[in-house]
């Protein structure tokens, strides 16, 4: 499996926990209050896969 890290300013990342065909979630700490948190990050974020999250919340939401 390849890993695939990222910079993200204000965070240290440590783990990727998922590679999906859409999705990565990472494993990391918010570096002003040491807070471990996931960040879960679209791919390919296009307005085709961000229309299609919504919906699918949508019918979450009222289905």
């Amino acid at each position: 499996m390849v890993s695939i890290f990222i910079n993200i300013p204000g965070y240290r990342i440590y783990d990727l926990l998922y590679n999906g065909s859409r999705t990565l979630v990472y494993r990391g700490v918010r570096e002003s209050d040491s807070l471990p948190v996931v960040i879960k990050l679209l791919k390919n974020p296009g307005l085709t896969q961000l229309a299609q999250l919504t919906s699918a919340r949508l019918r979450r939401t009222l289905g």
